[in-house]
């Protein structure tokens, strides 16, 4: 029998996360992401930066059980010659996410952690560094943020992979106020 055309099954944008789409705030997330950061970072060495970024870095804002991480690589470090840092520390060989890579450690075939790597040329601009602080230093955006994320739930926008495009606007609008801060000049492309 030959085999004409092979079947994968078809993993949707809902079933790389876990079941619990958006989830109060719980202390417990800076403890995973201190074992997260320690585990890797010990793994990696001295030089590479890691910090808490993401929904579970903003004290009280709802967000999906996955811890982020901002990883910035060395100057003249490759990631290239980290792959086996990531691997044997149970994350997936990073790969290209838009301007920066990424990596996941899986469990059950979910992403449990997202690792955003950066360039150390990259780091002072890192958007999710940005966005993270921006909302931890300005409530108002915080909660603004949260009723977004909440609103696309209810709308069913995470089963077909809507949800982190319809955030796109508003993480540019908050991304652009930090820059400004800076005196950076604002990004037009959705983030």
């Amino acid at each position: 029998m030959s085999v004409d055309r092979l079947t994968l099954p078809v993993v949707t944008w809902s079933d790389l996360y876990p079941s619990a789409k958006l989830v109060s705030a719980h202390l417990e997330w800076s403890h995973q992401y201190d074992a997260l950061a320690a585990d890797l970072g010990g793994r990696l060495g001295p030089d590479w930066l890691i910090e808490h970024v993401g929904s579970t870095s903003v004290p009280g804002l709802a967000a999906k059980p996955v811890i982020d991480m901002a990883i910035r690589i060395p100057a003249g470090v490759r990631l290239t010659d980290a792959v086996d840092s990531f691997t044997m520390a149970g994350w997936t060989v990073p790969r290209e996410l838009g301007d920066h890579a990424a990596s996941f450690p899986l469990v059950d075939g979910r992403r449990a952690a997202i690792a955003h790597i950066f360039a150390a040329d990259q780091w002072t601009e890192a958007h999710v560094r940005l966005f993270s602080a921006w909302l931890r230093a300005h409530l108002v955006d915080r909660d603004r943020y949260g009723i977004l994320k909440t609103d696309l739930v209810l709308a069913g926008a995470w089963e077909d992979g809507r949800y982190t495009a319809a955030k796109g606007q508003f993480v540019l609008e908050i991304v652009n106020c930090a820059r400004e801060t800076m005196g950076l000049p604002p990004l037009t492309r959705p983030l």
